[in-house]
């Protein structure tokens, strides 16, 4: 270090490029190693660490206070890292973050001459990490854009045509249908004076040819990505995926293209497209930027996943502008992330990325942004818009700009939209088409008074497609659950002026039937749907939905999450156990005055103060085994798969009886009670509770559960979809169970055995032998009830009703 504070800089062959993030007043260019040592191996680890971070997003964007601690891990990485200034380098400080706060525009921009050349920079998710670190700060909305320094120019100029390739080759068009993402392309590019081709399931060999022959200003790729071709049930031949595309093989059959061949391909095509929209998954972090490096001058990809009415909305959005000329790229992206967030649903954590190979910023670092007729003019590379009549000669109407490759077709605009998993409830085409509305509706398999209660939704798919620029004005919904006799209602008049207008999160039923509440054994109820524009019935439906019992918990994918809301702390027999346990408290630690405390007899300086929580479980424990006088009882019928009855704790006490899930759900309930923080631990066919020891505890556990990366981690980046967790932040899957192995073998964490109870086990005997499950292969989930609650699921009213 030198007089002035500055570090002298490491070997020209180490960094011989920054990666900068530039605003329109600032530039900090980041000192980034080029060759494999410590520091790059620390930045490729935060890049996925990062990475599954944004991915599984739910275990901490549900509160502030969480939100807050991944912010201030976010400030730390970008602290650690060191700005390049002439003669050396210094920390980036807490002052450059206040600066990249204020702006409203920051650009990534990453070097490449190869793939493997700062992956890390290029994988990382830029937009995440900083909108993180400067939440606290900011006082606006920032649109945060990436460019690849590219070291080749593109090929030259095309005209006005998109290439909308739709691939859906074997189990994939049996699952989706993208019918309408084409419709609405095809709509935003007519309107704007492109000529739209399509080429529908192709080969690479397909691909490559229409690539050539069309030479597109836009390509469209609309599809899936090879890691949900596996969640669909395809995996692939060596077990690993990367990201890439699925297109058709020669068989008919799914080809999985990697990222790289995909970017070869267009290369090899020498078609340079000015923009290429990926709505696919994990396509914003390898795929976009190698699109990017191989001639286009644009991409957009999704970091990880997003919800298709959303990706309809920004596509629509996007091409409205874009395609018009209307604006900069990085204005249309602006607008289109803007729509994405009025639309009412969360997309916090998420990332839309869009990738140049020239920036978007004005400013006193880089040039004047420029229009592409100035870029035709030789002034200057531009920041590319798509202003009607400058991209070389459009063609017109009845000619084509090239002769469209076999297999490509011009679009004709009559396909019918979808892009759920499940057929979409829809008007016959002449409605369609007649007043360019349909709805896509797909009711959630069963309904629940704990699904109601804890507010989700009673739809798996409700949006509104508008097929028009036009906003429509007179666009009413009713929905009616009819149960029985008795029906619940939700109705709105709306204007529909978006493409993609998502209202699964809008229609909420009000719990005032007493029958949803009280039903002791499932029965059949219907939803009707009823959409109208003007006088013109859009959609008219009656769909049969069961209603399973109010006392019956799903042990499935959809529903094991609301079993925080069958624990009762406010039970009457909690009350008396909590009164009975009394007397055995004052014995254990052998106080008069011992009551309960919870976690406020623990003091952090002294271990021993943790036997204090000890005791108090131990008193509840030996209570609930000699008042209660509790004999276990295998699961009543429930005539459903993967469900079952659950008894509350005064159910238990008068019944006298319990299976392992009823006991673990009343030892909860008596922890809670007691301001102990429990947990319930599914294995395969059992269940059982525990309780940390501390609050300390608990929360380092969840701050490690947040930041774990899978040991198996990919190590080249070739693959950016992290490690699929559940989506719960109180819901701890076997991924974690390393780290609940530790908590529980470093005492944090105390399971019981709670059947026990019924045999006069001893307290001590049933941690034994609960701490044991844990080194089985049946683990499945450990539930945090503190969590749960913290994210508003709360008990059921069940005794009120019973009552």
């Amino acid at each position: 270090m030198n007089a002035s504070g500055k570090t002298a800089r490491p070997a020209a062959r180490e960094y011989a490029e920054s990666v900068d993030l530039v605003t329109p007043t600032l530039k900090l260019s980041l000192e980034w190693p080029m060759t494999l040592n410590v520091e790059r191996s620390r930045l490729q680890r935060e890049a996925y660490r990062w990475t599954s971070l944004s991915q599984n997003r739910e275990r901490w964007n549900y509160s502030a206070a969480t939100a807050a601690e991944v912010g201030a891990s976010a400030h730390d990485l970008l602290c650690s890292l060191r700005v390049l200034e002439p003669g050396g380098s210094r920390a980036l400080t807490d002052a450059d973050i206040r600066a990249l706060a204020d702006a409203t525009q920051i650009e990534v921009s990453v070097p490449y001459t190869n793939e493997a050349q700062a992956w890390e920079a290029r994988t990382m998710p830029w937009e995440v990490l900083l909108t993180a670190a400067t939440r606290g700060l900011r006082r606006h909305d920032v649109t945060i854009t990436r460019q690849l320094r590219r070291t080749h120019a593109a090929h030259g100029n095309r005209a006005k045509t998109l290439l909308y390739v739709e691939s859906a080759p074997g189990l994939v068009g049996d699952r989706f249908d993208f019918g309408g993402e084409r419709r609405l392309v095809e709509a935003r590019a007519s309107a704007a004076g492109f000529e739209v081709y399509a080429v529908v399931n192709p080969t690479r060999a397909d691909l490559q040819s229409a690539l050539r022959k069309v030479r597109p200003a836009v390509v469209h790729l609309a599809g899936i990505d090879n890691h949900q071709a596996t969640a669909l049930g395809e995996p692939s031949a060596d077990g690993r995926d990367t990201d890439g595309y699925v297109l058709r093989d020669a068989t008919a059959g799914l080809e999985r293209v990697d990222a790289r061949a995909l970017s070869v391909l267009f290369n090899d095509a020498r078609c340079d497209p000015d923009l290429v929209v990926c709505n696919i998954w994990h396509s914003g972090a390898r795929l976009a930027p190698l699109l990017v490096a191989s001639g286009a001058r644009a991409a957009v990809g999704f970091q990880d996943v997003l919800e298709d009415a959303l990706a309809e909305r920004f596509i629509d959005t996007m091409y409205a502008s874009a395609l018009s000329g209307d604006a900069t790229l990085a204005a249309c992206f602006t607008a289109a992330y803007r729509a994405v967030k009025g639309a009412g649903l969360s997309v916090r954590g998420s990332a839309i990325v869009l990738w140049c190979d020239s920036t978007q910023i004005e400013s006193q670092h880089t040039h004047r942004v420029q229009t592409l007729e100035q870029q035709l003019s030789g002034e200057h590379r531009p920041v590319y818009t798509f202003a009607a009549g400058t991209r070389g000669t459009a063609p017109a109407r009845a000619s084509r700009a090239a002769a469209p490759a076999k297999g490509v077709k011009r679009s004709a605009g009559k396909a019918t939209r979808g892009t759920s998993p499940a057929a979409p409830a829809t008007t016959d085409d002449s409605v369609a088409d007649a007043r360019q509305l349909a709805v896509f509706v797909r009711p959630v398999p069963a309904l629940s008074y704990a699904l109601l209660h804890n507010d989700q939704d009673l739809f798996e798919e409700f949006r509104l497609v508008k097929y028009t620029p036009d906003t429509l004005r007179d666009v009413e919904v009713l929905v009616e659950w009819h149960v029985g006799m008795e029906q619940c209602r939700y109705s709105a008049a709306m204007e529909v002026s978006e493409a993609s207008v998502p209202l699964t999160k809008r229609i909420r039923l009000p719990l005032t039937s007493a029958l949803a509440r009280s039903v002791d054994e499932a029965i059949r109820t219907t939803l009707m749907v009823h959409v109208t524009d003007g006088t013109r019935t859009v959609l008219r439906q009656t769909f049969s939905v069961p209603l399973i019992p109010v006392d019956t918990w799903e042990d499935s994918d959809a529903n094991r999450k609301f079993l925080p809301s069958f624990v009762f702390p406010r039970d009457p027999a909690v009350w008396r156990i909590v009164d009975a346990a009394k007397r055995y408290a004052v014995a254990i630690r052998d106080d008069p005055n011992a009551g309960w405390e919870g976690y406020q007899a623990v003091r952090e300086d002294d271990p021993q103060s943790l036997l204090a929580i000890d005791d108090q479980v131990q008193a509840l424990w030996y209570a609930m085994m000699y008042e209660g006088d509790i004999t276990y009882i295998n699961p009543p019928a429930t005539y459903t798969a993967f469900s079952q009855r659950v008894r509350s704790p005064s159910d238990i006490y008068g019944e006298r009886r319990g299976t392992c899930i009823d006991l673990a759900l009343l030892v909860a309930a008596c922890l809670e009670y007691v301001e102990i923080h429990p947990v319930i631990v599914l294995l395969s066919g059992h269940a059982f509770p525990g309780y940390w020891r501390s609050e300390r505890v608990r929360e380092e556990f969840l701050a490690r559960v947040r930041d774990h990366v899978a040991p198996d981690a990919a190590a080249d980046g070739r693959s950016t979809a992290a490690t699929a967790d559940v989506a719960e932040p109180w819901m701890i899957s076997s991924q974690h169970l390393a780290l609940i192995q530790e908590a529980v073998r470093r005492s944090e964490l105390i399971p019981l055995e709670s059947v026990g109870i019924t045999g006069r086990q001893s307290f001590a005997e049933s941690m034994q032998e609960a701490g044991a499950y844990f080194d089985g292969d049946d683990f499945e989930l450990l539930i945090d009830i503190r969590t749960a609650r913290e994210a508003n699921v709360t008990p059921l009213p069940l005794n009120r009703v019973r009552a």
